[in-house]
């Protein structure tokens, strides 16, 4: 079921504990090296989740400007939380929310004025100097 249609059916905290289902499973389970797991940003709010993730890999926070964020989001209409008629608000207030979570992370990387590239070398870099790759 799509992420929007479950926060519309049964709202976020059934959405959030799916989320924290999820995570102990693939934290939990055998799986090979090189798995990337892209959490949503509210995932590693949940400090259970952050543990469980911290605790198996390295988490890398991918953070940008409010007005690249809204530039990157502009047409998504599957993003629940962003459905308000303020959505520069909104992406403020939820950084804002979550900055302590997003700062207890491996690395911060703010991916403002980065392509997806530029981003991939900047984190195997990080990775391959913490031995994590």
């Amino acid at each position: 079921m799509p992420v929007k249609e479950i926060f519309a059916r049964y709202g976020e905290p059934h959405f959030r504990r799916l989320e924290r289902e999820a995570v102990r499973g693939l934290t939990g389970g055998k799986f090979g090296e090189g798995l990337v797991i892209a959490a949503g940003g509210g995932a590693v709010v949940d400090g259970e989740n952050r543990k469980a993730l911290r605790s198996w890999a390295a988490v890398v926070c991918l953070t940008a400007s409010v007005d690249e964020i809204l530039k990157r989001v502009v047409h998504n209409e599957l993003r629940p939380l962003l459905k308000k008629d303020d959505r520069r608000g909104e992406v403020s207030r939820l950084l804002k929310e979550r900055e302590a979570a997003y700062g207890d992370c491996d690395f911060t990387l703010d991916t403002t004025a980065m392509s997806a590239d530029d981003a991939v070398i900047k984190i195997k870099g990080f990775l391959k100097k913490n031995k994590v790759l």
